[in-house]
């Protein structure tokens, strides 16, 4: 049951002879600190959390953003809301799972100070939109000019059509209006589109705008203003995700029908050259259940909200008693070397004893259930899974 911070103040005072805890400099910093030490040592049970990911998941976007509270990599299981066969994953080196994406994988990693999970699991086919193997049936608009072939930089198959951005306003679009039909009828409000690009210069990038559909008056239309697994642009290819739940629709289409596309990059008006896009899929994701360890161990008693560190006396620490009796032992030995009373190292060498054996004790009776890291012993090609597209 928890407690607050105020009521843990009274009983160490009884374990340090009387001391009031209040004299020990910045008690909460001691809370705080002991807390951290905790989470190295074990697993508190209290910690387990289950929440879905903030989008679906999708087959080959292997970058999500993970719960702001998950300790370090200590996920204990995902899997899917419904309808769960099987799926369990195992989690990779960061190295291991990017060069090898092996089905039924996860890793925990920073991508520019934020943390992501990473996942790789076959899922629902991507129904691939083969548009960028020739500049047939493509028209450059406003800013952007000298449509071409790329056959050096791709990032499926083996081109990529490439233009430049002269300058003269604020965007510029390529659009497809050609012969090849694409049936999404499948898809409509529950997929996802996703489209690799890449810029040279990312920090005069504002957007990117997707229509699609069957002419310049019958379409739907999504803006996205950052890739769909970092939080801004980045120099390089970047995968920009269009959310087709919400997105605009201009005139009626037929999503059976599937013909016209057309792609708009918003920027700054900085001229720029070899603009590249490629791979325009659209994906049916599923929702999945992350359980995790948290590091959040103290709890706000007006609004419920739980935090990493406390700040007041009225917060609550979200232990039962057998980790309690654990994490006490840590506040009561680190106090003890701030009280700077006679006996103290004595107290400090009591307390310090009495943690490892109950840390002991207690990671007998609940062991960590996280998934530990391990590397790969073999490698396993991972097959394509595209509708369509050969699979190997």
């Amino acid at each position: 049951m928890a407690q607050t911070i105020l009521t843990l103040k009274d009983e160490l005072a009884g374990m340090l002879h009387g001391t009031n805890i209040d004299d020990v400099h910045y008690p909460l910093g001691v809370f705080y600190r002991a807390a951290r030490q905790m989470l190295l040592d074990c697993d508190p049970f209290e910690t387990k959390r289950l929440q879905a990911l903030t989008t679906p998941v999708y087959e080959d976007i292997f970058t999500y953003a993970a719960p702001d509270d998950l300790d370090m990599n200590g996920i204990i299981d995902l899997r899917p809301q419904v309808n769960r066969n099987g799926n369990v994953f195992d989690q990779r080196f960061s190295r291991g799972f990017d060069q090898y994406k092996q089905n039924d994988t996860i890793t925990v990693e920073y991508v520019n100070g934020t943390k992501v999970v990473r996942i790789s699991k076959r899922l629902n086919a991507p129904t691939i939109l083969n548009l960028f193997g020739t500049t047939t049936g493509w028209a450059v608009g406003n800013d952007a000019t000298n449509l071409t072939l790329d056959k050096q930089f791709f990032t499926t198959n083996s081109s990529s059509l490439n233009f430049d951005l002269d300058g003269s306003t604020t965007d510029g679009f390529i659009e497809y209006t050609g012969t090849n039909t694409f049936d999404l009828s499948d898809d409509v409000n529950i997929s996802r589109l996703f489209l690799d690009i890449f810029f040279p210069d990312s920090s005069i990038i504002t957007s990117v705008n997707l229509r699609w559909g069957n002419d310049s008056s019958n379409y739907f239309d999504v803006t996205s203003t950052s890739p769909f697994d970092q939080s801004s642009f980045v120099d390089g290819w970047n995968t920009v995700d269009f959310d087709w739940n919400g997105a605009s629709e201009t005139g009626t289409v037929d999503s059976e029908n599937i013909d016209y596309v057309r792609i708009t990059v918003n920027y700054d008006g900085t001229a720029d050259t070899d603009i590249r896009v490629d791979n325009l899929r659209s994906i049916i994701g599923e929702i999945y259940d992350l359980q995790y360890y948290s590091n959040y161990l103290f709890e706000d008693a007006t609004t419920g909200a739980m935090k990493l560190q406390p700040d007041n006396d009225d917060d609550l620490v979200i232990l039962e008693p057998q980790s309690m009796n654990v994490y006490l032992h840590k506040v009561a030995e680190m106090a003890a070397q701030q009280a700077q009373q006679q006996g103290t190292s004595i107290d400090v060498q009591y307390f310090a004893n009495e943690y490892q054996r109950a840390l002991r004790d207690y990671r007998s009776l609940y062991p960590s259930e996280k998934i530990k890291p391990k590397s790969f012993y073999y490698r396993l090609r991972r097959p394509t899974n595209q509708r369509g597209v050969r699979k190997y």
